[in-house]
């Protein structure tokens, strides 16, 4: 089902190919921001780097990260954690499989909007 969709969007937008590797896919819609998509079942999920922790007021951010994650008010039900090895943050989250094209479309959509706002946050605290 994910293939298919994902298939279908970038025929659409006329996108470049779709990196695959089995179940795990990789997506580019914005320069900077690559998506990683995970068939489960059901479902699947949706990643996105936001940048590497700041060095300083790393203490003001992370508030303000979990106040976005706070029932998903800031993330559109999304969740902004760390990667693996604590350097890395990332945006995530898993959408149901029972979606349409038109439903697939808009949830890769606003997910998009809210890793690109969220990598803005993230930069401007890199900047100092």
């Amino acid at each position: 089902m994910l293939d298919r969709l994902l298939n279908q969007l970038t025929e659409e937008f006329s996108l470049p190919a779709i990196e695959s590797k089995g179940a795990h896919k990789e997506l580019i819609l914005t320069p900077g921001t690559p998506l990683s998509l995970h068939a489960h079942d059901p479902g699947f999920t949706i990643t996105a780097p936001l940048g590497a922790c700041p060095a300083q007021n790393k203490e003001e951010l992370f508030t303000q990260l979990m106040r976005a994650n706070f029932l998903g008010q800031g993330t559109n039900g999304s969740v902004i954690s760390m990667d693996e090895q604590e350097k890395c943050l990332t945006l995530f989250q898993l959408v149901p499989y029972d979606l349409n094209y038109k439903a697939f479309k808009h949830a890769i959509e606003d997910f998009v909007n809210f890793a690109t706002y969220w990598k803005e946050i993230v930069d401007s605290y890199q900047k100092g």
